[in-house]
């Protein structure tokens, strides 16, 4: 363990707003303050900085060099029993690990390495599934419709198109987007993203909707490809997997740690845990899309696959709909999650990567993290 403090910067924010405002000010800038004034809200800042000394837990990435102190953005005092369970839960991986939680119907809200880049993995399918379907509430796209399955569109990773899909077949783009949100479908999402204008038009329908911190660069058999440590593909030319599957074993170890190592610092692909969360609020308000695309995303995402992250601590009766996300040196899980006893919602958020200990390890810190949420904001509503 090692010791980090809350900045002297944000205490004397904090206290500043607590003498004008009586709450937090979330780094907004005070033009004019008195002398007098501001002399006592350092005294308080410097206060508070020395009595709000807290152990937190030293987060490695790779293991080989100290990560920066996370960072965390919280809504209202209220909160911060939940923020320090979230630091102990995060204590039990070596990887970075970043987190939002909303409560949708009240906006509380919590952030842990708010503004940190993580790779999105197959999380990126959530905005893609929102190009999709701003397409179909356009009339530019149709559900029924039906794509011609190629030779070139059978990719690697997770999904059963390029094992079960004889090329020549015809596929509706209401059973790719299911085959993408439920089971992460890798054929079927390249395949939608070809549809949808390619990773730019997604990208620019993020911008469009005000989602910051988040990024669409690539396919994801091109992310595969990059973080695997194979560079002989282009977006240009047809893909092949047998091509690929020969590539993979020629690759060494220490050039596919290598890879990993670049693809953990690489901002493409990659999202905050504000700007996924922030994407998640706005499908579920209709704000993104229609309502009838909104409850059909959703609808989608209340039957993937997935039970030992935002899932695994939770009663198995609740209600969460989320898209999980896994490649070499990044986990996710995002999503909403019902909670009981008219509580409301509350969107989850989880990311984490680097650090050498087992996906498993990683999964229990995810876990633990959705189940100290849903405790926080059912136990609130009770009190409340």
């Amino acid at each position: 363990m090692k010791l980090f403090l809350y900045s002297m910067h944000d205490n004397i924010f904090y206290c500043v707003s607590l003498v004008l405002h009586g709450a937090m000010l979330k780094g907004r800038y005070i033009p004019l303050l008195s002398r007098m004034l501001f002399r006592k809200a350092v005294i308080a800042g410097c206060i508070f900085f020395f009595a709000g000394t807290i152990v937190l837990p030293s987060q490695i990435a790779f293991s080989e060099k100290s990560a920066k102190a996370p960072k965390t953005t919280i809504s209202d005092a209220g909160l911060n029993q939940l923020y320090k369970d979230i630091i102990r839960d995060a204590a039990v991986t070596d990887g970075i690990v970043g987190a939002g939680i909303v409560h949708l119907e009240t906006g509380r809200e919590l952030y842990l390495n708010r503004n940190e880049r993580f790779p999105m993995a197959s999380a990126v399918k959530l905005p893609v599934a929102v190009q999709l379907m701003t397409l179909v509430d356009q009339g530019i796209v149709h559900l029924d419709s039906t794509v011609t399955i190629r030779e070139s569109d059978l990719h690697p990773g997770s999904g059963q198109i390029k094992n079960r899909i004889v090329p020549g077949r015809s596929l509706s783009i209401l059973y790719l987007l299911d085959q993408m949100l439920t089971v992460s479908d890798n054929s079927a999402t390249d395949i939608i993203i070809r549809i949808v204008g390619g990773p730019p038009a997604i990208d620019r329908r993020m911008n469009a909707i005000g989602i910051e911190g988040m990024s669409v660069d690539r396919p994801i058999y091109l992310v595969l490809s990059h973080c695997m440590g194979i560079t002989c593909f282009d977006e240009t030319e047809p893909f092949s997997l047998e091509l690929y599957n020969k590539m993979a074993t020629k690759v060494t170890a220490e050039e596919r740690l290598r890879a990993r190592r670049n693809f953990i610092i690489d901002t493409r692909d990659t999202s905050t845990p504000e700007g996924m969360a922030r994407l998640l609020e706005k499908i579920w308000c209709s704000e993104a899309l229609s309502s009838q695309s909104s409850e059909l995303i959703l609808g989608i995402m209340g039957n993937a696959h997935g039970d030992k992250r935002i899932k695994g601590l939770l009663p198995p009766d609740t209600k969460v709909y989320h898209k999980t996300g896994t490649i070499r040196g990044g986990l996710s899980d995002v999503g909403i999650v019902e909670l009981p006893n008219n509580a409301g919602h509350i969107v989850v958020v989880v990311f984490v990567k680097g650090g050498k200990k087992s996906m498993r390890v990683a999964e229990s810190a995810m876990a633990q993290i959705a189940k100290d949420a849903y405790d926080y904001f059912n136990r609130r509503s009770q009190i409340d």
